[in-house]
């Protein structure tokens, strides 16, 4: 169980969430980052609607410069990109539960983090950029083809790039090669010197530009 005093979701900056308090919601669903029950989705989704300039929710904590990221559930089970989620709360992608937890924030989702090769996220992409959320290819083993799929459906986003992604092969370029090469795609990245290196960085500010990538941090460094 993650609990934390202070809550951040803005511009691709997550941390995590306490799933103690009885805040509204009652989706069963996975968390949206990690290491908390399956009702904690459909909590935070309250509190993204009850809260969205930063209220304090029932138990102290407090959002605030919400822009209401969600990574998962939707992601990859492999252990070479799952990354700190815990596999138990991560599933095939639903379309009936993104209905859901976009009612239930009343259409303040934003952004969406997602593996391209799972069954059905294809679709889902394509509903979600319809409905006005960003898909971002995120903790996933797709194949270059199967990202270029999910660019042609809508996705436009890279959830931080290089982590939770296969590395770079010449013959399997994969979703980094995709990230790395496509206009469409815009590309967060780590930028704390420890998720990625510094010539790694370059790199992706040489095939990008720097108006494509996005520095973002994460709830551990």
């Amino acid at each position: 169980m993650i609990a934390a005093e202070t809550t951040r979701i803005a511009a691709g900056v997550t941390q995590p969430l306490n799933d103690q308090a009885d805040v509204p919601g009652d989706l069963d669903s996975p968390s949206l980052t990690l290491g908390v029950d399956r009702g904690g989705v459909g909590r935070r989704a309250g509190w993204v609607r009850e809260a969205p300039g930063g209220v304090a929710p029932p138990d102290g904590d407090r959002l605030v410069d919400v822009d209401h990221l969600m990574e998962g559930p939707y992601l990859s089970t492999e252990d070479t990109a799952r990354g700190s989620q815990e596999a138990a709360y991560l599933r095939k992608p639903s379309l009936d539960e993104l209905l859901r937890l976009m009612e239930a924030s009343e259409g303040s989702i934003r952004k969406m983090t997602i593996a391209p090769e799972l069954e059905g996220a294809v679709q889902l992409i394509r509903k979600m950029a319809g409905r006005g959320i960003v898909p971002s290819a995120g903790h996933s083993t797709a194949t270059h083809e199967q990202a270029l799929e999910a660019v042609a459906a809508g996705l436009s986003c890279a959830t931080h790039t290089f982590n939770g992604m296969l590395p770079l092969h010449h013959r399997r370029p994969g979703l980094l090669g995709a990230v790395l090469t496509n206009g469409v795609i815009r590309a967060e990245v780590i930028a704390n010197g420890e998720h990625v290196s510094p010539p790694a960085m370059e790199l992706l500010v040489r095939c990008k530009g720097i108006e494509s990538v996005h520095i973002v941090t994460d709830s551990t460094l």
